[in-house]
């Protein structure tokens, strides 16, 4: 997924700190082979672009209704 240089900050700032980082983590999902993790978040910071983004991705891996 190809993310903007805001959202990289606002991951790196909210997701990830000096104890967890992207790699630590990508680690850490290899040795439990947990690839999926449950990050809570307030829905109001997910841009409308996104949400049409998400909902069009899926449509297509589904199918039309």
């Amino acid at each position: 997924m190809e993310l903007t240089e805001d959202e990289r900050r606002m991951l790196d700032g909210r997701l990830f700190d000096s104890e967890c980082d992207e790699a630590r983590l990508h680690r850490v999902n290899r040795t439990q082979t947990r690839h999926v993790r449950h990050v809570p978040f307030e829905a109001q910071s997910v841009t409308a672009h996104a949400r049409l983004m998400a909902r069009v991705a899926k449509k297509s891996a589904t199918g039309p209704d």
